[in-house]
């Protein structure tokens, strides 16, 4: 009786070390599985960047240095070293590998900033500021496209698809302005059409000439006279 006791008490004791043994495995397994969701998320950030520096490059931007190979390949590096162990890495090793990769997307990202105001300008400054003569159906069917464009001259991309669009809607503006053939508009006509574009014009600040300009242009039908008080 006292052998069967002792042979059950053992099976319990090896049956608990099995449970926790298993535990232990579910435990690890889970934390592997996650630091391999964080090391695929930390490589998408350099590809990203790397994307949006390619495509800002593609596009003209002129003041973008090349980004830090070195730093990359090094990242890489130690990636593959790191993960030839016999052993599973360690968490440090993890975010030794994922800082050194994150560390090169915002030395590019930053680059990408730094560089993204002035090229935008150059873009879009043209167009833009001819927009305030635009024919106000014109100005109405690209407002969105517009202010769209006002926005990425301040906000740099962080992805290629935001560089694209840029690019897409820089140039409808552009397109909507040589449409308007605003080159071939009389020059006394031009301070009209900012002012109209502005908010308007007093009657009294209007001269004969651009009166007769804006009907012979076929703007005049476009303009309503209102009591401003």
């Amino acid at each position: 009786m006292s052998e069967s006791l002792l042979d059950k008490a053992r099976r319990l004791q090896e049956l608990a070390a099995e449970v926790k043994a298993a535990k232990n495995a579910v435990q690890h397994a889970k934390r592997l599985q996650n630091r391999a969701r964080d090391l695929r998320a930390a490589l998408d950030a350099p590809s990203s960047a790397a994307q949006t520096w390619i495509a800002c490059r593609a596009a003209g931007a002129a003041d973008l240095p090349m980004p830090d190979d070195a730093g990359l390949a090094r990242a890489m590096a130690d990636l593959g070293r790191r993960l030839k162990a016999s052993e599973p890495p360690p968490d440090t090793d993890f975010d030794a590998v994922e800082n050194g990769l994150l560390a090169w997307a915002r030395r590019t990202n930053d680059a990408v900033a730094r560089a993204w105001p002035a090229f935008a300008r150059s873009k879009a400054a043209t167009a833009l500021a001819s927009v305030r003569v635009l024919p106000p159906a014109a100005r109405q069917s690209l407002s969105e496209t517009i202010s769209a464009v006002e926005q990425a001259l301040t906000r740099p991309p962080t992805n290629a698809a935001q560089v694209r669009m840029f690019l897409r809607n820089a140039a409808a503006v552009e397109r909507e302005v040589s449409a308007a053939r605003l080159q071939d508009l009389p020059a006394p006509l031009l301070p009209v059409l900012e002012r109209l574009g502005d908010g308007g014009i007093p009657l009294s600040e209007l001269t004969d000439e651009q009166v007769r300009l804006l009907r012979e242009r076929g703007l005049a039908d476009d303009l309503v006279v209102r009591w401003t008080a």
